[in-house]
């Protein structure tokens, strides 16, 4: 069993809002932009990365940020871009 973040539940990708809407990723995003603003040289990344994260979280292009569980992304894991590869 894994514990990932929920992105269908919580970015309403795939489905209608519901009372667990609510946009933790890319709140996570800025929180961490947000730090490395404070901290540049403690960071192998800039802010490049983490627009483009969250660019990609919202554009329903990889099957990574469309769902929940670990177990829902692998049955369709052949079939979805890799934002990592």
């Amino acid at each position: 069993c894994s514990f990932g973040h929920l992105f269908r539940t919580r970015l309403a990708q795939t489905e209608r809002a519901t009372e667990q809407f609510s946009p933790v990723f890319l709140q996570w995003l800025e929180v961490v932009y947000q730090v490395m603003k404070q901290y540049p040289e403690e960071f192998e990344f800039n802010e490049d990365l983490l627009l483009r994260l969250a660019d990609e979280v919202l554009s329903r292009r990889y099957g990574a940020f469309l769902f929940d569980t670990e177990q829902e992304w692998r049955q369709v894991q052949g079939r979805t871009c890799c934002l990592w590869k």
